[in-house]
């Protein structure tokens, strides 16, 4: 370190001190002179020698000042760990006391003090974590081998994992020189056949592990649980750090209901990752399944943090994934249902408390509440339920949620179960009312059976018609849920039950249409569940032809009465479609479709004034003719055809209020529905459906209300070279420039792919069909000509194809060339030959 000079600092005393000094010398000078004690000469000698003493003085500050200020500018060596300069070289490890922008020494750039503080503090954060991290590693390791201790009880040495725990402090240094190996000595020839035998062995035990998992993936299948637990477990034995024997053992645990085993099956694969992989992120599919099995089962145990915990690493893995996110909104809303219960106990206890201390409690409750609920204790105690019972619990129920978690509290679904059981008149209405919305009483109301209540209920040979209404709208609300709807969806006994009900209730149509339409309800909602092969779907395509000979026969019911029962019936094909074998046996029901399509015609022609209810009604219809498009494309292009299906939704696209929020829906659909069919050239001539459709469809106000990618899709279809003379005709030239417009602003600020691409796609056939009015995209090129530079995939592929077209005009091609574009076409060549060798790809 460079040695640092100090001057001394005169204070203003200092100073004063010293001028008197001055003047005493002085005087006493003066009066020597005057009284003849010194002469003249010798007094001018000393004042000459005192200025030359004083001139060298100052001399000598100066000197040491521009020493100081020379090596303030030419620094000094250090680390920058203390506080006595202002700037520092990172590179060359120099430190300044001024100020300085470049290293003098190096010539590059240099940081503050306060930067190189900030750099240096956090250097020794990350030394903390790392440190922290080696800590947590080393316990987890010594955790480990407790672990292989305890449970695995295992018969040979992975040696292998020996080298997952590393520390730097205790690493060695170790030589270049290669080891030297005793090939001869019998230990070591003994030590390699043993190494080689424990390979062999290990390779037989995962055979062996094989083969019992798939015997075991085969009992699953089938539905033998238990048989395909004992079988992952013999393969656990055969082959212990076979990880995924352990998700799949906890999935058969938790079908046993053994939720608690199935918890460690699953703790114990992510333990393992943890600690091997430092975390799930390697493994990452495997680490979902286990963590998202785990939070199921901490679901069932009501261990909800625990399972909340897991469901946010599983989001971590997987963003976005809507069977967490429903898991997780399931185990809010149950935590926020305790909580409430609790506040609920808490209060009761303290108003308790408080009266029998003999004190006055402020009326937070009515008179006829605390009657009301000194009545539902009582009712609760009861052994027999009436239906004046029953009514004033529906009016107890009707405090709202705080009445509601009262009676549960009181346990109060076990007295409505009974009053089911025994079936005392308005018992399942009140449980409706009771159920309603709260996914914890739906839950508590399955454990305790009430589900095969309901089940007993609807197989009773006595037919008991004026229930089934209360009991489908109990099934509708639960299947609210995405969870319960699985679960209903795939009970075998509920569904069998089911379709006894539609039998019996479609031969009393006329008086039980209600009850129909409220099964028919039930029905739609499991179909929604997103698992393809569940018994109720199952059971949809074993039965296909009756189903539709029931279908058919509500749809043949024209009267006003019965516009919710078809209404409900649309939704069920909806929802029934969303199955790929389902749908294509909806395509080979021609007389059924062509019966749905007429409804279209029927419901837009008894619309009147502000009577909004055929909305709903055509969305679903559309909904049909929409998933129906994602069967085989050529047979659904003829069934359209032969449903004039154009014709039909034609009008929906020209509605006069186009841009209300309310009609959002059956525009998008329509869109959808057309963007399928063939548009021939009778359409193209239609003038009014074309050019409206190009102008208020892709415009950029549309894009938000989901209608854009679709009319783009149309438009393109509408283009197709068939259709080109007949568009010269139809299109109008005021429609063309706006729809052009429009276009370029999507190109250059759309994000989303679909609308990107089809954009491109319908630019190119604007290019075709105006060649001379290419130029109107030239402001989109430098965008263009970056995405395909820099994009991949169908971006590209499109944009690369846009930007060939637009070279055909010079003003564009100018551009191009002075951008480069030519090289980066050069680039991706292979599509611009599809221009050449194909029609212009659709991209949906």
């Amino acid at each position: 370190m460079g040695f640092i000079l100090q001057t001394k600092t005169m204070t203003p005393q200092d100073e004063i001190d010293a001028f008197l000094a001055e003047v005493d010398y002085t005087t006493q000078k003066i009066n020597d002179l005057a009284s003849g004690r010194i002469n003249p000469e010798d007094f001018d000698r000393e004042l000459k020698r005192k200025e030359l003493r004083k001139q060298r003085e100052q001399e000598e500050d100066q000197r040491r000042k521009e020493s100081l200020e020379k090596k303030k500018r030419e620094g000094r060596p250090g680390k920058g760990e203390k506080e006595n300069y202002k700037s520092f070289c990172q590179t060359c490890f120099w430190e300044y006391e001024i100020e300085s922008g470049q290293c003098l020494r190096c010539g590059k750039n240099t940081i503050s003090f306060e930067e190189r503080r900030e750099y240096l503090n956090g250097k020794v954060e990350e030394f903390k974590v790392r440190k922290i991290k080696r800590e947590e590693r080393k316990k987890k390791w010594e955790m480990w081998k407790k672990t292989q201790q305890i449970y695995w009880k295992k018969s040979q040495t992975n040696y292998s994992k020996w080298d997952y725990f590393t520390s730097e402090s205790e690493d060695e240094e170790e030589g270049d020189k290669d080891p030297y190996v005793p090939k001869d000595d019998p230990q070591f020839q003994a030590l390699e056949r043993d190494i080689k035998e424990r390979s062999k062995r290990k390779k037989e035990s995962r055979q062996k592990a094989d083969a019992l998992k798939t015997k075991a993936n085969e009992l699953f299948a089938q539905g033998d649980y238990k048989g395909a637990k004992n079988l992952y477990s013999e393969a656990i034995d055969e082959c212990r750090d076979y990880m995924v024997l352990y998700t799949n053992r906890a999935l058969a645990y938790m079908k046993l209901g053994r939720f608690s085993r199935a918890e460690e099956d699953c703790t114990k694969l992510l333990e393992y990752y943890e600690v091997f992989e430092d975390g799930y992120q390697k493994s990452s599919e495997i680490c979902f399944k286990a963590l998202l099995r785990r939070a199921n089962t901490r679901y069932e145990q009501n261990k909800l943090e625990g399972a909340l915990k897991d469901c946010e690493e599983c989001l971590k893995l997987k963003k976005g994934n809507e069977e967490v996110k429903a898991l997780q909104k399931n185990i809010e809303e149950k935590m926020k249902h305790q909580q409430e219960a609790q506040q609920l106990q808490d209060e009761v206890k303290k108003i308790e408390e408080t009266q029998h201390q003999g004190q006055i409690v402020e009326a937070s409750k009515s008179k006829d509440e605390k009657r009301m609920k000194d009545y539902i204790e009582e009712l609760v105690a009861k052994d027999e339920i009436t239906q004046e019972d029953l009514n004033m619990v529906v009016k107890f129920l009707a405090l709202g949620k705080e009445g509601k978690l009262y009676l549960h509290s009181k346990k109060g679904l076990d007295m409505l179960m009974k009053a089911a059981k025994k079936n005392v008149a308005g018992c399942y209405f009140t449980l409706n009312v009771f159920l309603e919305g709260n996914i914890v009483f739906q839950e508590d109301f399955i454990k305790k059976k009430g589900l095969k209540t309901i089940i007993d209920e609807l197989n009773k040979e006595e037919e008991n018609f004026g229930i089934y209404e209360d009991i489908f709208d109990i099934l509708v609300s639960m299947a609210q849920n995405e969870r319960l709807r699985a679960q209903l969806a795939n009970d075998v006994d509920l569904v069998v039950a089911l379709q006894k009900c539609l039998w019996k209730l479609i031969d009393r149509v006329n008086v039980e249409h209600e009850s129909l339409s409220g099964l028919i309800s039930v029905i739609s909602n499991l179909c929604v569940t997103g698992a393809q092969n569940t018994v109720l779907r199952q059971s949809i395509c074993k039965n296909f032809d009756e189903v539709c000979k029931v279908l058919t026969a509500i749809l043949n019911k024209d009267k006003k009465r019965y516009l919710k029962l078809n209404e409900n019936v649309y939704n069920m094909v909806v929802n029934s479609l969303t199955d790929s074998s389902i749908r294509q046996l909806y395509t080979e029901k021609f007389e059924l479709l062509e019966l749905i399509t007429k409804k279209i015609d029927l419901i837009y022609k008894q619309k009147s004034g502000n009577d909004n209810r055929w909305i709903s009604s055509v969305e679903s219809i559309l909904g049909i003719l929409h998933n129906l498009g994602f069967a085989n494309a050529e047979k659904i292009s003829q069934l359209y055809a032969k449903c004039d299906i154009f014709s039909r939704v034609r009008p929906f696209l020209l509605l006069d209020n186009f841009h209300q929020p309310i009609y959002q829906t059956i525009i998008a659909r329509t869109l959808n529905v057309l963007s399928k069919i063939k548009i021939t050239e009778e359409m193209a001539l239609d003038k009014e459906f074309v050019n409206k459709v190009i102008e208020r469809y892709i415009d950029k106000d549309m894009i938000e209300k989901g209608v854009v990618s679709p009319a783009l899709r149309l438009i393109a279809n509408i283009f197709n070279k068939p259709n080109i003379e007949a568009l010269r005709t139809s299109l109008d030239d005021r429609t063309f420039t706006k729809g052009s417009k429009d276009l370029l602003y999507l190109l250059q600020n759309s994000e989303e792919e679909a609308i990107f691409c089809n954009g491109c796609n319908v630019a190119g056939d604007f290019v075709d069909f105006q060649p001379e009015r290419g130029d109107v995209f030239y402001d989109a090129i430098p965008k263009l000509l970056t995405i395909v530079k820099d994009s991949t995939g169908n971006r590209r592929k499109n944009a690369a194809i846009l930007v060939a077209k637009l070279a055909k005009n010079s003003k564009n091609l100018e551009l191009i060339r002075e951008l480069h574009g030519i090289e980066i076409l050069h680039s991706v060549s292979n599509y611009i030959c599809l221009l050449y060798t194909s029609p212009s790809p659709r991209d949906s």
